[in-house]
């Protein structure tokens, strides 16, 4: 087929405009083929670069807080130290034989929580130990899995309960390992979640939550530290607390605590309403709430189960209740922030109720 001058000159502008392109891409990416598509490298950027680094991160070597979501020198370097003790290659390039290596250490930070009783309090065993494990990758149990269901392991359980929409309260039966598991398997590196997984990790729909909804609005109350209030909540004060969801103040005086409040309502009327908060029931559900202290309008949480000592006589109730602010901790020694209060604060700090 003979073709015109016109055609031919097309025809070799295509040409120059294909070999030009290729040279580009030799040059850009040298010694890349194009079998190496699935192969990740220094220079590589995107989603599976990110994926890499959260893997990384999961198996406590990529330090960094920030997935970049660029392969650069930290990235390399958390990558061959995971290499060299894998005994694979130590070449800093993260090749199919790399990544199935990491699938499988990831087993050890994500075991599959086999339900074989109800977990609670006393309870030991491999499931407690591997129930630890899991909400301690995810970020709810912060101290070494031991196999023993203690108050830590509880605080856990009923935080994780609390941002996934469930009853809380800290005994784990066959449905919230149902619920634990597939949230694992949804936030797991390197492999899909099955279609049940995903549908079951989704918090579940809580009415009372979107009714409430419709009755905030914005608020100046502000993420007050701990430590600025701890200076202005002396022992022995009473101040105003009103739920954010709900409208109803009452007075609470601070009658102890270290690095958070603990409250007590003043009279029988204040327990009264704060058992109201919490829809007539005591439960170890977080509240939003707003303090007035010393002029200033402070976000904070309040836990509705009363524990431990009590200092007011007449109030109607034995016990009292654990109040956290910005930035404050359990006092069980360890320093760790409360996720569900911390989230609670972060609400308060956003609305408070519109009693017109």
């Amino acid at each position: 087929m003979k073709r015109s001058k016109k055609e031919k000159r097309n025809y070799g502008s295509k040409i120059k405009t294909a070999v030009a392109l290729a040279l580009s891409t030799a040059f850009l990416l040298p010694g890349r083929a194009s079998a190496d598509a699935d192969i990740l490298r220094v220079g590589d950027k995107g989603e599976k670069v990110e994926e890499l680094q959260r893997t990384l991160r999961v198996l406590e070597l990529y330090e960094y807080p920030e997935l970049e979501g660029y392969f650069g020198t930290d990235t390399r370097s958390a990558l061959m130290n995971f290499q060299k003790e894998h005994g694979l290659e130590v070449n800093g390039v993260a090749d199919q034989e790399t990544f199935r290596a990491m699938d499988k250490a990831l087993d050890e930070f994500y075991p599959e929580i086999n339900y074989i009783r109800t977990m609670r309090l006393k309870t030991v065993g491999d499931d407690v130990k591997a129930l630890q494990q899991v909400l301690k990758t995810m970020g709810y149990y912060g101290t070494r899995p031991d196999g023993i269901y203690n108050a830590n392991t509880a605080s856990a359980v009923r935080t994780f309960q609390f941002d996934y929409g469930m009853a809380v309260d800290g005994i784990v039966n066959e449905r919230l390992v149902k619920k634990i598991n597939s949230v694992a398997a949804s936030l797991r590196p390197l492999r899909e979640p099955t279609k049940e997984q995903l549908a079951d990790s989704l918090p579940e729909n809580n009415a009372n939550a979107e009714k409430a909804s419709d009755r905030l609005y914005r608020t100046d109350a502000v993420k007050m530290q701990w430590s600025a209030v701890d200076k202005a909540w002396p022992l022995g004060k009473v101040m105003k607390v009103t739920d954010v969801e709900t409208g109803i103040s009452l007075n609470l005086k601070r009658t102890g605590g270290i690095n958070h409040a603990d409250v007590e309502p003043c009279t029988e009327e204040d327990t009264d309403s704060l058992k109201e908060i919490f829809s007539g029931t005591w439960s170890w559900q977080r509240r939003p709430v707003i303090v007035e202290i010393s002029y200033i309008t402070s976000a904070a949480s309040i836990c509705g189960m009363p524990h431990g000592e009590n200092n007011i006589l007449g109030n109607g109730l034995n016990g009292h209740f654990c109040m956290h602010f910005f930035e404050s901790t359990d006092d069980d020694g360890f320093d760790l922030t409360d996720k569900a209060h911390q989230k609670a604060v972060d609400i308060a700090a956003e609305y408070s109720f519109n009693k017109e």
